[in-house]
């Protein structure tokens, strides 16, 4: 029985990625920019 992990996260033996949460991050994320003004704030440069 192999009990070594599937990944150490080093580039030779990466984390596999079994589920996303990036969305829910990215649209928690958008909702408090929005809610702080920032998107209507003139001359923003967009980064999300």
């Amino acid at each position: 029985m192999d009990t070594t992990p599937a990944g150490s996260g080093s580039a030779d033996a990466p984390v596999p990625i079994t589920s996303e949460r990036a969305g829910r991050l990215l649209e928690v994320i958008r909702a408090a920019y929005s809610e702080l003004g920032f998107d209507e704030a003139p001359g923003m440069i967009r980064c999300f």
